[in-house]
Order: C-alpha cells, then structure tokens, then sequence
C-alpha cells in the first residue's frame, strides 16, 4: 500500500507542475477550450496511471487470501445453513 500511496503523491504533485508549467509558459497562443482540452486530457492519463497503481495494490489483496481461508468460511456458511433448517 505504501508504494501506491507514494505513486499516488507522485503523479498528484508531477500533474499539478505540468499544468502550471503549461498554463505560464506554453499556453499562451490556445484559447479557452484548448486549455480546457489539455487540462482534461492530462487529468485522465493521470487518473488512469493512478487507477493502475490502486489495482494492482487491490488484486494484490485478493491474491492474499489463502485456499484454507476460503475452505474454512465455506465450512461455516455450510455449517450455519445446516443449523437454519433445524
């Protein structure tokens, strides 16, 4: 978790530079809707690459959980739906 969570800090702070970057040196000659464009654009790339780091923490939890773990929470609902027909 730890490395997603700097990941995530990362490209928060490496978005927040390219976008003051572009709007003070590079955006002078777009209009509005450009600006607005690119904005966007690099908001998604981010949020796609940030959504990548959160994924594969979360599959990295799945995968975690051990076949005996299942088996055993398997016993009980089977156990527990045994004692609901009594």
């Amino acid at each position: 978790m730890r490395s997603s969570v700097i990941g995530t800090i990362i490209a928060a702070v490496a978005w927040f530079v390219f976008i003051v970057l572009f709007l003070a040196f590079y955006a002078g000659g777009f209009d509005f809707w450009q600006k607005l464009a690119v904005f966007l654009a690099s908001a998604a790339i981010v949020g796609g690459a940030i959504a990548v780091f959160w994924t594969n923490w979360a599959l990295g939890k799945e995968k975690a959980v051990t076949d005996s773990e299942l088996d055993s929470k398997l016993n009980l609902v089977t156990n527990a739906s045994h004692l609901t027909r009594m």
